[in-house]
Parts: structure tokens; C-alpha cells; sequence
């Protein structure tokens, strides 16, 4: 995002990949106007995927590009799981061939495909970087490599350690719920949470508890019984199972998708909840800060988490505390080479520090405020506009 400031007398033209009526494509393009008065191009992902030519002709030298998030829009899903299929590996434990993923049908909330979406994610983030390398924009707000490398929990993990950064412990090369117990029984670590590699909004993430007294898994995962299988939904709603078959189903599933298990490190706790903090981190600045607090151990906003102030986490643990915090933050943003990025942010109760997520499309953050400015306005402010 670096680059030459911009006159607001002659501002450069801005394109999105998005979708029609996405909330993150739609304040985007209110900073852009509000910053620059005059409207930002949007490219629709379906155009893109359908004929990459089409964004070949949208760019110049003179174009800032800007990729967001691919969102819940059915027929683009669809058509990247389509083109997954051309990778389908055997590590997957579900998949399907690519005439058979363009038959699919919508099902509202239902998580499936994950890493098969995810191969056809990254042949669609590559052909986009192929275009703007033989037709150079401006600058690309976020690379396709660093959007493609933070839908891949392994991936960074693996980042994060070759940095030096801190983060959870992690358990490699669990294959199955019986695999799992038995290593968490050797390594003497009652707590995990299991984490699809390829899934955001914490789809599929499961908080797992294994003791002698039994096994409990809280997630957001829903599981409804077909006639000849199980299938797993997305819901607002965070569940508790304790049967263990249920844990179990559950647990199969997202590792077969291909997830990281880390050790669960307790968090920060203000009054009855746990927290955590989102760091919305541009052009390597940590600017706005928002901390999560719930009673239950997954803490996303869309379940339903208070909002906290950053300051109020900073006055718990202190100003030291705190700055590290966000001195790592920023180092993951860049080692994931984002030119912005939301950074999930752990503080234990004695004020050290983890990262848990780095998300690409980690700005949506409605109303928080840094400086006056929204995650979008400080992004346009970040290109360059003279204020």
C-alpha cells in the first residue's frame, strides 16, 4: 500500500472484486467517495471467476485494486468448489468431482467442502495475481499471495513460528477424535481447540475439553441427522455436547476438512467473560483496537460477544503489556506480507500475549473508531490522500 501521496484534485481510480451488496464492499466504497468524490469500480467476483479477461481490461497503472472477501454468495462458492476439484487431494475425507459441484444446491448455513473451496480459492487468487502482473496496477491493497496464505491456519502458524512470533501450541498430524484423546492424554493437555484450516467467522472451530470425567465440545458447529449421513451447519447458536459419539462426529469432521489443533490458553477475564482483541492493523500500523468479551470460550462478534474498549484491556494489563501486544500484531500483519489485516489477539491473565488468527478480510468493523476514523477511512488515509 505504500506508494506516492495522492491529490485529492485528482484521485486514482479504485477497483473492488466483491460481491453486489456486500457490507465490506459497500463502506469501502463510502471511504473512497467521501475521501475522494468519485465512485469506486466494482468487478464482481462471478465476472472474475467466469473470465479473468474481464479484469485485465478494468486495471491500469494508474488503478489502486482492492480484493475483498468472496462472502456468502452461493454461486461463487459453488463454482470455486468447481474448480477445487481440478487439485482434490486424498487427504480430504470429502470431495467431489467438478460436474457434481456445479450440480450443487444452496443449503443454507451448511459447512461442507471446505478444502476443496480452498483449492479452488487459490487457483482463483493466482489467476488474478497472473493478470495484475501482466497489466501492473497502481497498488494492490492486499496481495493475492497474503490472502491466500491467511486461509490457511497451518500455513500461518508455520509463518508465525519461522517469525519468532508467540502463539498457541499446536498438536501436528491428528488424524481422527481417538488420535487426538490419546495425544492429549500423553502430552498431559486437557484442553484444545480444533480449528478447520480453511474456514472464517469461526465456522466449524470447536473449544474440546477432555478429562476423566468425560469429553465436551462448544461450538457453533450444528449436527443434523439424513438418511445416509450426517451433515454439519453454521449457526449463531453455540452448542455444548457432551455425548461423546456427538463429540467425536463432530470432531472427524472438521479434522477430515483438515484443521490445527492448539492448546487452549486461557484468556484475560473481565467480570464472568473471556476476552480477546481484534487489532485492525494497516500498512503495518496497529490502529483500532476492539476487545471481545463471552461466557463461552469463542469469543466472534456475529456470536453474539460484547464489545470492550481496547483501553480497558490496556489499563488491566498495563501500558508494557499492551504495546507488546500490539508491536506483535503488526509483526504478523507484515510477516503475512497484508497490507491490512484484522489480528486476532490473546492476553492471559498474566498479560502475556498470543496471536491467534491473522484474517485478511478483518476489517469489518462497523462504528470502531481510531482517531475519528473507521477501518476504511484509515485505510484510504493509508494510500495516501492528503488529509
Amino acid at each position: 500500500m505504500r506508494g506516492e501521496r495522492i491529490d485529492r484534485g485528482d484521485p486514482p481510480p479504485v477497483l473492488v472484486i466483491g460481491n453486489p451488496g456486500d457490507r465490506r464492499t459497500r463502506l469501502f466504497e463510502k471511504a473512497v467517495w467521501d475521501a475522494w468524490g468519485r465512485p469506486a469500480r466494482l468487478l464482481p467476483w462471478s465476472d472474475v471467476l467466469a473470465d479473468p479477461v474481464r479484469l485485465a481490461e478494468a486495471v491500469d497503472e494508474t488503478t489502486i485494486v482492492r480484493i475483498d472477501s468472496p462472502g456468502d454468495d452461493f454461486l461463487v462458492w459453488r463454482k470455486l468448489v468447481a474448480m477445487g476439484a481440478q487439485d482434490r487431494r486424498t487427504e480430504v475425507s470429502t470431495s467431489i468431482a467438478e460436474d457434481e459441484a456445479q450440480a450443487l444446491s444452496p443449503e443454507l448455513g451448511r459447512v461442507r467442502f471446505l478444502r476443496q473451496w480452498y483449492l479452488g480459492w487459490c487457483r482463483a487468487l493466482e489467476s488474478i495475481a497472473t493478470t495484475l502482473a501482466a497489466h501492473p496496477p497502481r497498488s494492490v491493497m492486499n496481495p493475492p499471495d497474503a490472502i491466500r496464505l491467511c486461509f490457511d491456519k497451518d500455513a500461518v502458524h508455520e509463518v508465525l513460528r519461522t517469525h519468532g512470533l508467540p502463539r498457541p501450541e499446536r498438536l501436528a498430524g491428528i488424524a481422527s477424535f481417538d488420535q487426538l484423546r490419546d495425544t492429549m492424554r500423553n502430552a498431559r493437555w486437557s484442553q484444545v481447540f480444533v480449528k478447520p484450516c480453511h474456514a472464517s467467522t469461526a465456522s466449524g472451530v470447536i473449544a474440546l475439553r477432555c478429562s476423566d470425567r468425560g469429553t465436551i465440545a462448544i461450538t457453533s458447529l450444528e449436527q443434523v441427522s439424513r438418511p445416509t449421513e450426517w451433515h454439519f451447519y453454521n449457526s449463531f447458536k453455540v452448542r455444548r455436547y457432551d455425548r461423546e459419539a456427538d463429540v467425536a462426529r463432530a470432531v472427524d469432521f472438521i479434522l477430515g476438512e483438515g484443521a490445527v489443533v492448539e492448546r487452549w490458553i486461557p484468556k484475560l477475564t473481565v467480570g464472568d467473560s473471556a476476552v480477546d482483541v481484534r487489532v485492525v492493523v494497516i500498512d503495518g500500523h496497529p490502529l483500532h483496537t476492539v476487545a471481545r468479551a463471552s461466557r463461552r470460550p469463542i469469543t466472534n462478534l456475529h456470536l453474539r460477544s460484547r464489545r470492550l474498549a481496547g483501553d480497558d484491556i490496556r489499563r488491566r494489563i498495563g501500558d508494557s503489556a499492551w504495546e507488546a501486544g500490539l508491536h506483535s500484531a503488526a509483526a504478523a500483519s507484515r510477516a503475512c506480507g497484508c497490507g491490512y489485516s484484522g489480528i486476532d489477539l490473546l492476553f492471559d491473565p498474566t498479560g502475556r500475549h498470543a496471536i491467534l488468527e491473522v484474517n485478511a478480510f478483518g476489517d469489518l468493523l462497523p462504528g470502531l473508531l481510531h482517531r475519528g476514523r473507521d477501518t476504511y477511512t484509515s485505510e484510504i488515509e493509508m494510500l495516501g490522500r492528503v488529509a
